[in-house]
């Protein structure tokens, strides 16, 4: 896709329309009680589409080369995983133009329409500013927090392995979409 190591991060997409891009871990971890922080940056174009942190499921397919699809499908859809998505583009399957959200994949057919199993919208914008996010999976439950304020908490259904990795994705609009000081623990 179109990621690339930068001096600042990586950056999934640039403000180019319809990119996709991801960036995988090469080896497999267990999903479970994982500690995940990295800062966001979402900005410098039009507003759209967003970004997630990937859990790409290698036993229904995912490699640590997946590419999903462009534009709404964040460069996640079509790649076999769970992520939790920040999103800045209101298209028919979104709640608002500026959510989190979990999800599992595209709703059907339609490649850069995703399906949301929980997502909220949040009061700050997404874009132009770079935001902590804090991801916890355990007992079953992932919990998101945007900036130290817990956003989501819901039940899922984890992979007992999966590579870690960022998407991100531009359509007829754009941004950049770029990840920082990640950490896992």
């Amino acid at each position: 896709g179109t990621t690339a190591l930068r001096a600042s991060g990586l950056v999934l997409t640039s403000t180019t329309e319809a990119q996709a891009g991801t960036a995988f871990w090469p080896q497999t971890l267990v999903p479970r009680n994982l500690t995940i922080e990295f800062d966001a940056f979402i900005g410098g174009g039009a507003g759209a589409d967003g970004m997630a942190l990937v859990f790409a499921d290698p036993a229904r397919g995912a490699t640590p080369k997946s590419l999903g699809y462009k534009g709404g499908g964040l460069g996640f859809s079509g790649i076999p995983a769970l992520a939790v998505a920040l999103d800045t583009y209101k298209n028919s399957a979104n709640p608002s133009n500026n959510f989190v959200g979990i999800t599992d994949g595209p709703t059907g057919s339609t490649p850069d329409l995703l399906h949301w199993i929980a997502t909220a919208t949040l009061a700050t914008s997404l874009r132009n500013v770079t935001h902590h996010v804090k991801v916890l999976t355990a007992g079953g439950t992932l919990t998101v927090s945007i900036d130290g304020t817990q956003v989501l908490s819901q039940a899922v259904t984890l992979s007992s392995s999966a590579y870690l990795g960022f998407s991100g994705g531009t359509g007829g609009q754009t941004d950049r979409h770029a990840v920082s000081h990640l950490v896992v623990g």
